[in-house]
């Protein structure tokens, strides 16, 4: 659901509360016995006591003065134009039913003398678009451990993969991507999606290849 409003956040009130409470959001998995993290998004009991207060009091709506300014998004590629683009086949999400998962495999026709420095994952629907895994030439199935690497990751809020400068993956050895696209109905309306992968090149000679 969205945040963005009084009005589209206020029928989840009371859900928001027992998550939070719960402290199951905002996610996050690190164990806290091995130190802390500067990126650790986790609420304070302070900030807690507050959104529990405000729901049993009500769930009422402050100053509108106060409200902080909309975000902009930047749109398009966040990185720039892609050196190579690679473009999964349109996926039709149903109106409703369970999430549905889908995998395509899809060739890289790259120059192989190529290196990749940063990629970015691009779903066109967002609104039914949940996650999306690349594989490099195999994946796990069927819950084996099949010898496979991941090239990069999306989710909603997920920035494009950059690799540590001077590292990245060599061209050389990927024939193809596999696509996991993890899709969830809106339970409106069927949907459609073409999720596309944008790989950035690396300059000169790549200083050490990540696995």
């Amino acid at each position: 659901m969205s945040l963005m409003s009084y009005e589209e956040e206020r029928p989840w009130a009371k859900s928001i509360r027992e998550q939070v409470v719960k402290r199951n959001m905002p996610p996050w998995f690190a164990d806290p016995e091995h130190g802390s993290w500067s990126n650790d998004p986790s609420l304070t009991q302070e900030e807690i006591d507050l959104i529990e207060k405000w729901v049993d009091t009500g769930a009422k709506r402050g100053n509108p003065k106060d409200m902080p300014d909309v975000p902009v998004f930047k749109g398009g590629w966040q990185l720039g134009e892609p050196d190579y683009i690679i473009t999964a086949p349109e996926a039709t999400i149903p109106a409703d039913g369970e999430d549905l998962q889908i995998t395509y495999k899809v060739p890289v026709e790259a120059d192989k003398s190529n290196w990749v420095s940063a990629l970015e994952v691009r779903p066109s629907n967002r609104v039914v678009a949940h996650h999306s895994v690349v594989f490099i030439n195999d994946y796990p199935t069927d819950g084996q451990n099949a010898d496979y690497s991941v090239l990069g990751v999306w989710a909603v809020d997920t920035p494009p993969q950059v690799y540590p400068e001077g590292t990245g993956r060599s061209l050389e050895n990927i024939d193809h991507i596999i696509l996991s696209q993890h899709y969830h109905p809106d339970g409106v309306q069927e949907q459609k999606d073409i999720t596309k992968v944008g790989l950035y090149f690396g300059e000169g000679e790549m200083g050490k290849e990540l696995y």
